[in-house]
């Protein structure tokens, strides 16, 4: 199983990486009760930083890139003993995107995996529709969408903007 992790932010900090051994409980992975009822069941669990090297939070394209990749590498690790074993994923909210990207795009970027499913929630799933409405009024959740904004310049403005400064 895969599961991308609950993220919402730009930093290193909430980053499963760093998340699952931090003795912050600001920062601890509050799922991992239920990830360890898998692991009790004898699932292998795959838990990708999917929020890649900028920390690119809105960036679904390359979350559901990293989430396959990490499942083949997961796949190819012998002594998980895994071979070709059907893989389910999920996701909520940053790892929602996450894991819907992945599933959509899993048929051309990875269609040697056998996915038996996926599961996910939370994901705004009309990315222009949530900005036009966030940015007529006050709302709770304009920060996430700000968030989103800077993760998405990260991933594909920023290449453009550092390439024509270096000219």
């Amino acid at each position: 199983m895969s599961y991308q992790h609950i993220i919402n932010a730009l930093g290193l900090g909430c980053a499963p990486s760093t998340a699952m051994y931090t003795d912050d409980p600001k920062l601890a992975i509050r799922e991992a009760p239920g990830l360890n009822v898998a692991i009790a069941k004898g699932w292998s669990v795959a838990i990708p930083d999917h929020l890649g090297p900028p920390h690119a939070y809105g960036a679904a394209k390359l979350g559901g890139q990293i989430t396959l990749d990490g499942i083949r590498a997961a796949g190819r690790f012998d002594a998980l003993g895994l071979g070709a074993s059907p893989v389910g994923m999920a996701g909520y909210s940053g790892g929602g995107m996450a894991t819907a990207m992945a599933a959509a795009i899993a048929p051309t970027y990875a269609p040697e995996l056998e996915l038996a499913g996926s599961a996910y929630g939370g994901a705004p799933m009309n990315i222009d529709k949530m900005a036009k409405a966030l940015g007529q009024q006050k709302h709770p959740a304009f920060g996430l969408a700000m968030a989103a904004a800077l993760g998405l310049e990260r991933e594909y403005l920023r290449p453009y903007a550092d390439h024509e400064s270096a000219q």
